[in-house]
């Protein structure tokens, strides 16, 4: 397991002793940490714990979906960003206005249409 911790990262076998503290992380918690990933580059990761938050009972809101999928956008991911944004949807939220603008800036400096075709 990965952690964030005062803007660095670091490997636990837990969420930084929460868990041995009986402490159960909540979607704030989850979502700092997954930020905290994508920003080192570990998009993959962040998915995993993204997945795990809900395996543990904490459901991902608007603010979670919308920070993993920036973080896809960061790391050059664009086809796991287009995948999870339908699920965003279908849980009822939408992309914020950071989400939606880099989608946009993206798809405009698209001049082969090569983006496109990820996304759908």
């Amino acid at each position: 397991m990965v952690c964030v911790k005062l803007g660095n990262l670091q490997s636990q076998g837990n969420y930084c002793g929460l868990s041995l503290k009986g402490l159960q992380p909540d979607v704030y918690t989850y979502t700092i940490m997954i930020k905290g990933l994508c920003k080192a580059g570990l998009a993959n990761e962040a998915y995993e714990l993204f997945r795990k938050m809900e395996v543990n009972g904490c459901w991902p809101n608007d603010c979670s979906y919308n920070v993993l999928i920036q973080g896809f956008l960061q790391n050059n991911d664009i086809s796991t960003a287009a995948k999870i944004l339908p699920e965003m949807v279908s849980k009822g939220f939408s992309a914020d206005i950071s989400t939606a603008t880099m989608f946009v800036d993206l798809l405009s400096s698209d001049t082969t249409g090569e983006l496109i075709h990820k996304i759908v």
